[in-house]
């Protein structure tokens, strides 16, 4: 039986709801104590990029070495974090206990039982909604989805890359006006630019989960969706 226009939309917010929500990292595996070392791990990075910031004219090894120190204390928390994480999910669904990957090192939450997990979820979820009759047609829940994570990147990201086509020759031009003030500081610039790729890594990452958060949700129940449409 069709959906008329209006229960299929519906329908398609209490999915997204539903997943956004429920299915969330935070919902599946995230204890009180993993957040705590996130969140340090979260000032932490803040606090180098703000000595970073405020020293970029200086020419100085003290400040860049607290900026060193934090940024190695901050991916320490990171990885505390994302292992208690990790071993809190193993215990509490030990159906999908041999999909977890076997790293006792690592800085991200398992994407195996991550994609695993929510699959097993969204594929009853959409069955008890109603809004196909079997999964070999999910074509239009798939571009639905799809159309609406291109239609939030188009209009969100623009800003930050004419940002970063402002700041490059900034940059490149400050690095050009030290070299040719002293060959001395070129083991310090060297030094900042790779303390400053690592800074700038862990800001983008950042802007995407904020900024971009609607679009990658959108973009991973996509893929849910293409999975189980082969499945």
């Amino acid at each position: 039986m069709s959906l008329s226009s209006v229960e299929f939309v519906s329908k398609t917010k209490k999915l997204e709801y539903y997943f956004i929500e429920d299915l969330s990292i935070p919902k599946i595996m995230i204890r009180r104590e993993a957040f705590y070392y996130l969140f340090a791990s979260i000032i932490t990075a803040f606090l180098a990029l703000v000595i970073l910031v405020c020293n970029i004219t200086n020419a100085n090894w003290v400040p860049l070495l607290y900026v060193i120190l934090l940024s190695v204390l901050c991916i320490t928390l990171s990885f505390i974090s994302v292992r208690i994480s990790n071993l809190f999910a193993m215990k509490k669904y030990p159906r999908f206990k041999s999909i977890f990957t076997n790293k006792k090192i690592t800085y991200t939450y398992d994407v195996n039982f991550l994609f695993a997990f929510r699959c097993d979820k969204i594929k009853r979820k959409v069955r008890n909604l109603g809004l196909i009759d079997n999964l070999d047609n999910l074509d239009n829940l798939i571009e639905f989805y799809l159309n609406k994570s291109t239609e939030i990147r188009t209009k969100r990201w623009w800003p930050i890359s004419l940002i970063g086509l402002v700041l490059f020759p900034l940059w490149s031009e400050y690095v050009g006006n030290q070299i040719e003030e002293s060959l001395k500081n070129i083991p310090i610039l060297l030094l900042f630019a790779g303390t400053l790729i690592y800074l700038t890594y862990n800001i983008k990452s950042i802007i995407e989960t904020l900024w971009l958060s609607k679009a990658n949700k959108y973009g991973e129940l996509v893929e849910i969706l293409k999975t189980l449409k082969m499945l």
